[in-house]
């Protein structure tokens, strides 16, 4: 599915089928340390497969460490609680935005609006 853009013609962001590229990440290797970053990559489930597993290997090729909510079941409330100490625990969280708001609990947040209350 196309999202209507108010940018240019040009949307140098997408692929020539529309589905939107996954953004060379800040992450650099650093040249003196040999630090590992842990990085925590969340999106919808469905519809963003290909960009998350994409985000996953760039975040490996640059040498450190992606982690993701794809081994947790995020409609569990329990399970939210580990994860939230997953995420205290990355050094940076990515989001990959797409047009799907994602599961919600009780309240009716995402479990991405969680997560990204908890990065606040």
């Amino acid at each position: 599915m196309r999202v209507p853009s108010r940018l240019s013609r040009e949307e140098p962001w997408r692929t020539p089928a529309g589905r939107v590229k996954v953004a060379s990440l800040i992450l650099r290797p650093a040249p003196v340390m040999n630090k590992k970053y842990q990085v925590f990559i969340s999106s919808t489930f469905v519809d963003l497969i290909q960009e998350r597993q994409s985000a996953m290997r760039a975040v490996l090729d640059l040498g450190h460490i992606p982690s993701g909510m794809e081994i947790f079941p995020a409609a569990d409330v329990e399970q939210f609680e580990y994860i939230k100490k997953v995420i205290d625990e990355c050094d940076y969280y990515v989001l990959i935005i797409g047009a799907r708001y994602g599961s919600v609990d009780e309240a009716g947040l995402s479990f991405h609006r969680k997560g990204i209350r908890l990065c606040r």
